[in-house]
């Protein structure tokens, strides 16, 4: 019977000499040093180029309506709040909501140039006539704090004063008081659909809580103030409409129940009159 061979063991690791290992590095200073500077630039590029977000959000509470049956929820019907809430969900990010809130703040005029710029660094305020031309509009700085406003061919609209409101073919704006500060200023009137668009596109709706009847209505962007006002003015809108709705159902059944009191009342006549003559054909003094 022939021995078996007996393993071979592998050498142990050698140690790490400290000093060939300087060495190496020392040979590789420079592009180790030429690495590191082009990841910190390439960092503070990509930190320059990345554009701030911004985010705002506002809560609106859906009332419940009294009188909510709470044993339909133990066998999974779903109750009238919710379905309040999931109305008032789907009504938030409607289209009519989203035309509603660009029409009120003139989201149809749009900042093109200079890029990377927020639109309220540009326009204070903003008013679009529904039947207003599509048109790129450039604003160019004047003399004596004017500005003058041409539309994309080179035809001249106009020399305004920067301090006042410019007004455009079928819209009206008016200038922050350093929005030329950095040159030619460039507006674009979309339609109507494209800013609805824009505006359903940044509209985030949840409900944090199952158990309450509270809705956040939330919206992000590179502009502060206009993402502000978008959460503002649509928790208004959307409250304005409700009322509304709610005005117009009482006023409906006001309505209705003058209408069954009259009928009432009529019904009343007729049947008193037919008494009074029946009473009248017999003779009969009192009843």
């Amino acid at each position: 019977m022939e021995a078996l061979p007996l393993p071979v063991l592998a050498d142990p690791a050698p140690e790490i000499d400290p000093r060939r290992t300087w060495a190496t590095i020392a040979r590789s200073g420079w592009l180790i040093l030429g690495c590191v500077l082009l990841a910190l630039a390439a960092g503070a590029v990509a930190v320059r180029r990345m554009d701030p977000v911004y985010q705002s959000t506002a809560s609106i509470r859906i009332d419940a309506k009294p009188g909510t049956i709470g044993a339909a929820a133990m066998y999974g019907i779903p109750t009238d709040n919710v379905t309040l809430v999931a109305t008032a969900m789907e009504e938030l990010t409607s289209r009519s909501l989203a035309s509603d809130v660009a029409d009120s703040l003139g989201l149809r005029l749009q900042l093109v140039a200079p890029r990377r710029t927020p639109r309220s660094a540009v326009i204070q305020w903003a008013h679009v006539d529904a039947r207003a031309p599509l048109q790129t509009y450039t604003f160019a700085p004047a003399s004596n704090d004017r500005v003058t406003v041409r539309e994309m061919s080179g035809k001249s609209v106009g020399t305004f004063p920067l301090a006042s409101a410019i007004a455009l073919p079928g819209a009206s704006v008016q200038l922050t008081p350093n929005a030329l500060a950095n040159g030619t200023v460039t507006l674009q009137l979309t339609s109507l659909e494209n800013a609805s668009a824009i505006v359903r596109a940044r509209t985030q709706v949840t409900q944090p809580n199952l158990n309450a009847n509270i809705v956040l209505v939330t919206y992000e962007g590179n502009d502060p103030i206009l993402v502000r006002d978008l959460a503002n003015v649509t928790a208004a809108r959307y409250v304005r409409k409700r009322l509304e709705a709610e005005k117009a159902s009482a006023r409906s059944t006001v309505v209705l129940l003058r209408q069954q009191l009259d009928t009432l009342g009529k019904q009343m006549r007729s049947r008193e009159v037919a008494v009074s003559e029946f009473l009248q054909a017999n003779r009969i003094i009192s009843v």
